[in-house]
């Protein structure tokens, strides 16, 4: 406790430093200034001239004060009492003497001072004083405290700071200390930290975690003592955890099972009971995975791979490889990146194929188009083409050359015969040759080589059918072979008739045949009906017999009869249909021949039934009965089969008669006789004898006898000094051993044997250790506070005993720090909880797990004050700390972990590839980490780049890392992918090579992505057309769906290279020789000269050099070395030179001269015609005049009168009949 205690003296204005904290009764001053001093406005004074203040603690809410004057030098005394906190600002809270109120004080009088209102224990107020006039005057006084008291009280008591445990963010709590007298403020902190002074504390932290506020009362001049809380701030949060499934999977979410799109909301309390919220957003990958594909055809003979089938390349589905031939329905099974499973169905259609064989008959040398060859040698041929369904269409033909060749035929005839050729009789031998046409139309030579014989031999080749005879001349035969036989004719040569015969074989099939009663089978054009072994003969391919042996069974309908029994709740199932009621049932169904079956079921039902038994048995016995022993009490089902095999139960009825059973209790002295059914007994002990009772079961009589010695009995007794004992008679003051005979309860002798002995009294002293808040029995008086205690107790023998104790009292409570270091990586173990245990009622018994999971155990001694945790997962830990006392402590504790590391890889994206054309560098990377802890490092790429964006990428596989703030490592690879190269083939085709403005155009592009469009473009302004028409340049330009292209160049010439030139036209003089040779592109190998000028040309030169005079064309034609042709022509202009005279002087007086004019030698046109003076006056302008005329022109006249003689200036402009000009200027004499 700290008292402040200032100086008497008083200040001249209100100050701090001018409050007494000790009690101020009696405090005696003077008022005494040389300052007027600083007064508050509401003072009762007329005019302020030496302001004093005096302050002091109120120690009670009234407050009555005597203010005695003393001596006053001058004037009078005024005084009041306010209040002004801080000094800012005053009120008067009490009657006033002063000059105002006519009521100042004068020596020797007293004037109470009251306050008007309760005061603030602790709170300081100022006595406020002045004189009636200026100084020198002052007043002696004494202050008296009449009632209530001052004086700055004792804070002795920790303030109470009561409120919740913990809060949640986003909330506050105000801390009001229960009022504590004599504190009229609180100093604040909080975790240490000063929070400044007031009387209430507003907490209103945010981050969660455990703070200490702590409160320390006061007023101006006391401080108190500190009181501490604890308060934790909770988090409550709303956390939404999206997550994906295939359809038919589930996921374990806060212990629940969700298997379909849904948003669950689940609503808890978190630690500290703040409310949170977290949200399942559950979607699938594969909402719709039942998928019809459609309809797929392929022709016959094809196969359809379903790796080929775009849906499933184009939706990023794997498959299995499959093919499938066969039309109908096929299921597939695909899965996506995510392993989800999608039924896939569609319809395969198989078209036929179209085939066509045809034989074709050619000449030698002739030849026979099909499709696009032109066949020249037989054989089998095939065209495969498209048919209208798009299959290709099968055409077959069989090529036969039939040659232009030389048929040579033998041919022998009797000697006496001829032979008709070509009708033409032959009968010599000789050789024959005939020009014939083949049945194909060829030409062919047939040489016939005919020989007279004698005999002439005849081929034949027959067959016949096993077991049938041919008749050969005169030999029957039935075997294979080869046979001769010579027919003789009279008068005609003989004949040798060769035979090849060969045996056809018959065929035998034996077939087994069932069919339902009614029904029929039909074979060899005939129909049975009944049971039996059938014969048929048929002819077979071979046209030889072939015999059918038909085993015919007719099935007969089905009747079956069953007699079944069931006892009552039992059942039958027959036909899959179950039975339970006494009936006759009839089924009607198929067999498995497919026949008529009728099934007949007469059904009996049985009945059980039951019976009661009763029996009684004696204890520890037992009764047999249907094979089972019984010995308990009870009501049993005995189960039994009845004469018709149904269940039958037997309720049997056991009831256990208890053995009976007393006893007699005996005492008897020592040396005495007892008789128990006829047994002398002398002995203590426990008999028995076994009888009958009306049960007719056991009944035991127990005898329980004692037989009492005559005892000694001693006595040991303390006694205290001074005390005497009586015994027997005997008055005992000392110690010793003492005997007396006394009859015992059983009327036995007894001996009493005393030992005595005398004792002093004793103390003894106890410590016990408490913990606060615990009570102590001692002798009937609970033990609340430390202290030393006393009790006298008799002690055992009789004595007063004293027993001292030392009570101590200690604060068991468990005090700890927690420091908790989270996993810094996802999925880590190395989460710690260290506990420091800063008090504490050792040894603690530590229990500690995780979730609920198998729990550990550990004890901390005295002095093993630190529990460490270690390599610890993320999850919540329940510690429980039990003390010696069997205090329990109860904490749960976090391990945080960030969530999992991992990167969203943004891709460049053009139609599914990441690289927009084959080998450019399109491709770009964007890497955004999430998870983990941020900040994040940047990417480290596996070629040394650091960056989270990568751009200009050509198409591979990219390897990258990065870490987050805690140097959590994520790993990915990411492999960027390009379309095929584009490819562009340009056919361009000339029909002529003479003329390229006949030609075929054609285009073929493969490779990019999707459809590629053709554009056609004429350069060099790149203008888009249809098609190439005119000679030119031109560029074929292809462009994928990824706006990739390929260009390709192309030229149409003017008649490719035909260029001859005779150079520009030329402008020669009059009588100029000009060389004339042709340039050109290609060889020339002849000439031909034109020309329609007077001059001759050499045709089969190469050049020609001649003399022109007169205007002219000249073309020549040539032919190129590669047989085209080609002309050009050259106008040749002649330049004939115009003469022109113009005469010096003019004398029209005159016969000649008369006139001024021009003469020229060539027809022109007179464009101006001027005549100036000297002094540029014009005297004469007409272009009318006729030229080259003596009689035309200016005469010398001015206005129809004659010039003055002297020189004049002509100005004429001429333009000749090719368009060009002359201009004529000179001087003229003018003579008179």
């Amino acid at each position: 406790m700290h008292i402040k205690v200032s100086n008497a003296q008083l200040c001249t204005e209100c100050d701090l430093d001018c409050i007494i904290c000790t009690d101020i009764d009696g405090f005696e001053g003077n008022n005494g200034s040389d300052e007027m001093g600083s007064g508050p406005p509401s003072f009762c004074t007329i005019n302020q001239h030496q302001m004093t203040w005096l302050g002091f603690i109120a120690s009670s809410e009234d407050f009555s004060v005597d203010v005695v004057v003393g001596g006053c030098a001058s004037g009078n005394l005024e005084v009041g009492l306010f209040e002004a906190i801080d000094c800012n600002g005053s009120t008067l809270i009490s009657n006033c003497y002063g000059g105002s109120t006519g009521t100042a004080l004068s020596s020797g009088e007293t004037g109470t001072i009251t306050a008007n209102q309760d005061l603030v224990i602790g709170q300081y107020y100022f006595l406020v004083f002045d004189m009636t006039s200026g100084p020198p005057a002052n007043c002696d006084f004494t202050l008296n405290v009449v009632s209530g008291e001052t004086g700055a009280p004792d804070l002795i008591d920790p303030p109470v700071l009561e409120g919740p445990d913990a809060i949640c963010d986003g909330e506050s709590f105000t801390f009001i200390p229960d009022p504590i007298a004599g504190a009229t403020s609180y100093e604040w902190e909080l975790d240490g930290e000063d929070e400044g002074e007031s009387e209430d504390f507003i907490f209103d932290q945010t981050e969660q975690g455990t703070y200490t506020i702590c409160a320390t009362p006061l007023n101006y001049c006391t401080t108190g003592l500190q009181s501490c809380t604890e308060i934790s701030v909770g988090s409550s949060y709303d956390t939404t955890y999206y997550e994906q499934i295939c359809q038919g999977d589930c996921i374990l979410f806060e212990g629940e099972m969700f298997c379909d799109e849904e948003y669950e909301e689940f609503e808890y309390e978190s630690f500290y009971g703040c409310d949170s919220i977290i949200n399942l957003e559950l979607t699938l990958y594969n909402p719709e995975n039942e998928i019809d594909l459609g309809a797929f055809f392929i022709c016959q003979g094809e196969e359809l791979e379903v790796d080929d089938i775009d849906y499933y390349d184009d939706n990023d589905l794997s498959v299995e490889d499959e093919t499938f031939e066969d039309p109908g329905i096929h299921f597939v099974d695909a899965f996506d990146e995510n392993g989800c499973l999608y039924y896939t169905e569609f319809e395969l259609n198989v078209l036929d194929i179209d085939t066509a064989q045809y034989e074709i008959s050619i000449c030698e040398n002739e030849f026979y188009v099909f499709g696009n060859d032109t066949l020249e040698i037989g054989g089998e041929y095939c065209a495969i083409n498209q048919s209208s369904n798009n299959c290709d269409s099968l055409t077959i033909i069989n090529l036969i050359i039939s040659s232009n060749f030389d048929t040579i035929i033998e041919q022998t005839i009797c000697n006496q015969d001829s032979i008709l050729f070509r009708d033409t009789t032959l009968t010599e031998s000789g050789s024959y040759i005939f020009n014939l046409k083949s049945p194909f139309g060829c030409d062919s030579i047939f040489q016939l080589n005919l020989t007279n014989s004698d005999t002439i031999i005849i081929d034949r080749v027959e067959s016949i059918c096993s077991g049938e005879v041919l008749i050969f001349g005169d030999t029957t035969l039935t075997t294979e072979g080869r046979y001769e036989n010579i027919i003789s004719s009279p008068g005609e040569c003989d004949s040798l008739e060769v035979l090849q015969l060969s045996i056809r074989e018959n065929s035998d099939y034996y077939l087994s045949i069932s069919i339902c009663e009614g029904d029929s089978f039909s074979i060899a054009s005939q129909t049975v009906f009944d049971s039996n072994l059938y014969e048929f003969h048929i002819l077979n391919s071979e046209q030889c017999d072939s015999t059918i042996i038909l085993e015919l069974e007719v099935t007969s309908d089905i009747v079956e009869e069953y007699n079944f029994a069931v006892c009552t709740g039992e059942m039958i199932t027959l036909g899959g249909i179950e039975y339970t009621e006494e009936d006759t049932y009839v089924l009607e169904s198929q067999s498995f021949d497919g026949c008529d079956s009728t099934t007949i079921l007469n059904l009996t039902v049985l009945e059980t039934f039951s019976n009661n038994e009763h029996f009684s048995i004696c204890e520890n016995d037992s009764i047999f009965y249907e094979g089972i022993f019984y010995a308990s009490n009870g009501n049993y089902e005995v189960p039994l089969l009845s004469q018709n095999n149904c269940d039958s139960i037997i309720m049997l009825s056991i009831a256990v008669n208890n053995h009976t059973e007393s006893i007699i209790s005996e005492e008897r002295c020592e040396g005495d006789i007892y008789t128990f059914y006829n047994t002398n007994i002398d002995s203590s002990g426990l008999y028995s004898n076994v009888l009958t009772n009306h049960l007719n079961c056991d009944s035991t009589v127990y005898l329980d006898i004692t037989f009492h010695a005559n005892p000694i009995t001693q006595i040991d007794l303390v006694q205290c000094i001074g005390d005497t004992v009586f015994f027997y008679g005997l008055e005992l003051i000392q110690s010793g051993l003492y005997s007396g005979t006394d009859a015992s309860s059983m009327g036995c002798d007894s001996t009493i044997l005393l030992n005595l002995s005398f004792e002093e009294i004793v103390s003894s002293n106890m410590e016990i250790y408490l913990c606060i808040g615990e009570t102590f029995d001692f002798f009937g008086e609970e033990i609340t506070e430390a202290g030393q205690y006393s009790e006298h107790l008799p002690s055992s023998s009789g004595c007063d005993s004293i027993v001292y104790l030392d009570a101590f009292f200690e604060d068991c409570n468990l005090y700890y720090s927690v420091e908790i270091t989270d996993n810094q990586c996802f999925g880590d173990a190395k989460g710690i909880i260290e506990i420091n245990i800063e008090n504490g009622a050792f040894p603690l018994n530590v229990e500690w797990y995780q979730d609920l999971g198998s729990s550990e155990f550990l004890t901390l001694n005295e002095g093993d004050d630190n529990l460490i945790l270690s390599g610890l997962s993320s999850t919540t830990y329940n510690i429980q700390i039990t003390d010696r006392l069997g205090n329990s402590t109860n904490l749960n504790f976090d391990i945080q972990e960030p969530a999992i590391l991992q990167a969203d890889e943004v891709l460049s994206n053009y139609n599914l590839f990441n690289i927009q054309c084959f080998g450019d560098n399109s491709g770009s990377i964007n890497i955004i980490p999430s998870g983990g802890t941020a900040p994040y490092s940047e990417v480290i790429w596996n070629d040394g780049v650091i960056s989270n964006i990568r751009e200009e990428l050509f198409s591979g596989t990219f390897n990258y890392s990065f870490q987050d703030v805690n140097g959590c490592m994520f790993e990915g690879d990411i492999e960027l992918v390009e379309p095929d190269s584009l490819s562009l083939i340009v056919d361009l085709d000339f029909f002529d090579p003479c003329d390229f403005s006949q030609f075929n155009f054609d285009t073929y592009a493969e490779g990019g992505f999707g459809n590629i469009n053709v554009s056609i473009y004429q350069e060099p302004n790149h203008v888009i057309i249809n098609e190439p028409t005119l000679p030119g340049n031109y560029s074929v330009v292809i462009t994928d769906e990824n706006g990739c292209n390929k260009t390709e160049y192309f030229m149409i010439p003017n008649n490719p290279d035909l260029i001859i030139d005779l150079g520009i036209d030329l402008t020669i003089n009059e009588g100029e020789f000009i060389f004339l040779e042709p340039t050109s592109s290609l060889n020339i190998v002849e000439y031909s000269w034109f020309g329609d000028g007077h001059f001759e040309l050499c045709q089969d030169c190469s050049n020609q050099d001649i003399q022109i005079f007169d205007d002219a064309s000249i073309s020549v034609v040539v032919i190129f070395e590669n047989g085209c042709e080609s002309q050009d022509e050259i106008s040749i202009n002649v330049i004939h030179p115009v003469k022109f005279f113009v005469p010096n002087s003019l004398s029209p007086l005159h016969n000649t001269n008369q006139y001024f004019n021009i003469f020229h030698s060539e027809d022109i046109d007179l464009s101006e015609f001027k005549i100036y003076s000297r002094w540029g006056q014009l005297v004469f302008d007409d272009t009318s005049i006729l030229t080259n005329n003596i009689e035309s022109g200016w005469d010398g006249t001015v206005n129809g009168d004659y010039a003055e003689q002297g020189v004049y200036v002509y100005y004429i402009l001429l333009e000749d009949m090719k368009g060009d000009s002359h201009v004529l200027t000179g001087n003229i004499t003018l003579l008179k």
